[in-house]
């Protein structure tokens, strides 16, 4: 069972296919390079199409905070094993094995002969 790209290439080679080894490497080269131009290409007009797709639309001022409704439900609190720790090094939680292991061994012995 052949894949959709297979397919597609034995499609656009099907007559370089009696050309010579360097005739057909260098078809093969200009017609790969000209798919990814023009892919490229389409792929950037849809990227800029959908960023001034997203700017069309109208954007209203934020009101006067005053106005705002209050907050009615209720509060998302993290769990306290899981909070930043706001002096030191953060605390890993990070599996170590044993090559993290001997790493620190090695690395106290060399600060320790210092």
């Amino acid at each position: 069972m052949t894949t959709n790209l297979v397919e597609c290439m034995d499609y656009i080679l099907k007559r370089a296919r009696s050309l010579p080894s360097y005739a057909l490497i260098k078809t093969t080269f200009e017609r790969t390079n000209s798919w990814f131009v023009e892919r490229g290409m389409k792929a950037k007009y849809m990227v800029l199409h959908n960023i001034y797709k997203a700017f069309e639309i109208q954007f209203h001022p934020i009101k006067n905070k005053d106005d705002w409704s209050t907050y009615t439900s209720s509060y998302f609190i993290h769990e306290p094993h899981m909070r930043h720790k706001y002096s030191g090094r953060p605390i890993t939680t990070r599996i170590h094995n044993e090559w993290i292991n001997k790493l620190k061994i090695i690395q106290k012995n060399l600060l320790l002969s210092q």
